[in-house]
């Protein structure tokens, strides 16, 4: 019987406010054919939709594979990688072999995948990360695409290659579990994004491989990520690779993390003056003047009320 072996892959499953997408992630988990045992573990995040109430469904429905987490205080929100650790410890005492990542908002389309890429890994044992291709879908239009948000990386490739950009999608990787990396990941704090963080600790350890098989869909213009400001996003980002450049060992890796940084900050110095200037000359302008004098009789009525 399946459920008496150990778990060989666990799913590394967020949610927040995905009802409308949560049962097509769901049930690509639910129709993936293993010759192993895997669960999901779905951490919802104080969803104020029916997330939890879906999340519930499927675990009593199909308990030998989901191990719900339910919170009661959102974590995302405390910006200090409690989520990270939550799911961290949770995995490690599965004592699982490989994760599997897939959002509440993304979805699996082969059954086979997970196996597909199990059995890569079980055979080549310097890679640490196996990914593969996946198709988009644009949330304002429905129209479904060929990956394009990222390079298109084929077959074997290294941190180095990883420290020049992203091209993976989270819902298309299977990561071999490593404590180190797992520790690295849990006191590393809150990262954004935090999937590319746990690739570059990875790749540090081992190869990456993609497969040309397409299992996936990323959903484009759901998530929190994918619809934030460009400017906050950079600084994300910028703080992001300084705590990688402090922990990953590869030299060159190291070196193109350093000039990405290097570069970034210069843009955003850059564009903070380029808002300096652009209010010193509306605080200069007549409109301004004039707004300010219409406004002055009325605050009293600001510190009255």
């Amino acid at each position: 019987m399946k459920e008496e072996q150990p778990i060989l892959v666990a799913v590394w499953c967020l949610v927040y406010n995905h009802e409308p997408y949560l049962r097509d992630c769901f049930e690509g988990f639910v129709k993936q054919k293993t010759n192993f045992r895997y669960v999901a573990v779905v951490h919802d995040d104080v969803s104020t939709d029916n997330s939890a109430a879906i999340i519930r469904e499927y675990a009593e429905k199909y308990p030998d594979i989901f191990r719900p987490i339910y919170e009661t205080e959102n974590q995302w929100s405390k910006l200090d990688g409690s989520i990270e650790k939550i799911m961290c410890n949770a995995i490690e005492e599965l004592g699982a072999k490989y994760v599997a990542l897939c959002e509440g908002d993304d979805y699996w389309t082969d059954p086979y995948k997970l196996q597909k890429q199990v059995d890569f890994l079980e055979n080549h044992l310097d890679y640490t990360i196996c990914f593969h291709r996946l198709q988009c879908l644009k949330q304002a239009t429905g129209e479904v695409v060929d990956e394009y948000m990222v390079r298109d990386m084929q077959g074997k490739s290294s941190v180095e290659d990883l420290a020049t950009e992203n091209y993976i999608h989270t819902p298309s990787v299977v990561y071999r579990l490593i404590p180190e990396v797992m520790l690295l990941l849990k006191n590393l704090g809150h990262c954004l994004p935090g999937d590319y963080v746990m690739w570059m600790l990875l790749a540090d350890k081992g190869m990456i491989w993609k497969m040309e098989d397409s299992m996936a869909i990323y959903r484009v213009g759901s998530g929190i990520w994918s619809t934030s400001q460009s400017y906050r996003k950079e600084l994300m980002i910028i703080k992001t690779l300084s705590k990688l450049y402090v922990v990953i060992t590869n030299p060159q890796a190291k070196q193109h993390l350093a000039e990405a940084i290097s570069r970034m900050s210069e843009s955003n110095i850059t564009y903070v003056g380029y808002l300096e200037r652009q209010l010193n000359q509306i605080q200069h302008s007549k409109a301004y003047r004039l707004s300010k004098a219409i406004l002055k009789p009325f605050k009293w009525m600001k510190r009255k009320f």
